[in-house]
């Protein structure tokens, strides 16, 4: 799964203030629930 993060907090203009990671697929257990969301231009 992709998503943006970041390390540590700086500055929105600073080049790694937010970064693209990819995460492990969540695996819903228990009450838990998964969305799948998606989106389109305006």
């Amino acid at each position: 799964m992709k998503a943006v993060g970041y390390e540590r907090p700086l500055p929105i203009n600073h080049p790694e203030a937010l970064l693209d990671i990819s995460l492990p697929e969540p695996v819903p257990a228990g009450h838990d629930i998964l969305v799948e969301l998606t989106s389109s231009p305006v």
